[in-house]
Parts: structure tokens; C-alpha cells; sequence
């Protein structure tokens, strides 16, 4: 915290470290709950059978990785212009991060359902630095916005927006089907292939 107070801004390679500290962290604990379990049972017997939810609980840690990029609501995002470039510094789970919004490659929707409808809902953006937020918070989406309406006045490159985010960004709302059901279907998909993996360790 001390950092973004000081300078308000955090240096692309610092916060890309930190992001591929976490992915590496979240892929090393999801193979290894995964696949130690079904070696153990293959290599020392199936004494090790109960170890089975164990694989449900590797399995299940990819599905909450995008997150890793989620702005964080304890800590309002700050915008700061300079030498013509938006900065915009938000706090996520890996620490703080600072996106050029006025240098966007990527933005797009990524949604988690809730209990009635979509429970976390965050345009992901990407800058040419590759430093990535998951856009959360009203102050945050107004400061896209405005930057992209002035991107477009000076006829400048345009980021890859997919049509669930340029639906968002446009003012409209969130769709139950695209951006609530549709996850939550494949959520589901992968939570029962994770649990028939599971089965098979426990079962031998």
C-alpha cells in the first residue's frame, strides 16, 4: 500500500512478477492435489484411496485463477494522467497494479454466478505492457469508458473487445443467459469430470 501512495504507479514488470509468482503457485498446488493422490493409489496401494478429495480440491483451484487479476474492493482504484498516458492503479489479490488504459490490447467480461444471478461480474483489460485488472468497480468502468470515447476522438489503435464486454461498456446490462448461465453450466461440466476422477481414485 505504501507503494501506490507513494508513486501511484506500479512499475508493468513488478506486477507482471508478482502475477506469474501467483499462476505458478495456482498451477504447481492444482497438479500436485490432483495428480499425487492417483499415484499414490497406483504406486503404494490403495491405502491412500480416501486421499480422494484431495483431487476434487486440485481440480476446483483453476476455476477461481482468473481471479488472481480481480480488483480488490477494500481500496478504490486512482486514475493519474501523465505525459498524455491514463493510468489507472488498482489493488488485486497479487498486490497493486497500474494498466495504461490508453494503451489497451484486450478487455473483455468475465463473470462468476452468484446465488441469484452473476456474483462477480469484471471487465478484464490488458495493456501492451501485459499487465492485466479485472475491472470491478463503477469508479474504474467510468474511467474505461472515458478513455476509450477519447481513444476513439483521436482515432487511435482500438483494443479486442468481445461482444459481452462491448455489450457492458455500451451501458447495457449483464445477459442471464451469456453471463450467469452459460459459466455456470461449465463450471458444473468440470466440477463432474473432477468428481468422476475423484470416484476412479477412490475406487481404485
Amino acid at each position: 500500500m505504501r507503494e501506490a501512495q507513494s508513486a501511484g504507479i506500479v512499475p508493468s514488470r513488478m506486477a507482471r512478477h508478482r502475477a506469474r509468482e501467483a499462476t505458478a503457485i495456482l498451477v504447481t498446488a492444482s497438479s500436485a492435489l490432483t495428480l499425487a493422490p492417483i499415484a499414490l493409489v497406483r504406486v503404494a496401494g490403495p491405502g491412500f484411496r480416501e486421499l480422494w478429495w484431495l483431487v476434487i480440491l486440485g481440480g476446483l483451484l483453476p476455476i477461481v485463477a482468473p481471479l488472481q487479476c480481480i480488483e480488490l474492493s477494500r481500496q478504490a482504484p486512482t486514475t493519474k494522467v501523465n505525459s498524455g498516458r491514463v493510468l489507472l492503479t488498482a489493488l488485486t489479490p497479487t498486490g497493486w497494479r497500474t494498466v495504461e488504459l490508453n494503451e489497451l490490447v484486450s478487455i473483455s467480461l468475465f463473470t462468476m454466478p452468484g446465488r441469484f444471478g452473476p456474483g462477480v461480474v469484471m471487465l478484464i483489460v490488458t495493456d501492451s505492457n501485459g499487465v492485466r485488472i479485472g475491472l470491478r468497480s463503477g469508479q474504474a468502468w467510468g474511467a474505461l469508458r472515458r478513455t476509450l470515447s477519447a481513444n476513439g476522438s483521436a482515432h487511435t489503435n482500438t483494443p479486442r473487445l468481445s461482444r459481452r464486454a462491448t455489450r457492458l461498456i455500451q451501458g447495457g446490462a449483464t445477459s442471464v443467459w451469456s453471463d450467469a448461465l452459460l459459466p455456470l453450466a461449465l463450471a458444473v461440466g468440470w466440477f463432474a469430470g473432477i468428481v468422476a476422477l475423484a470416484a476412479f481414485v477412490a475406487t481404485g
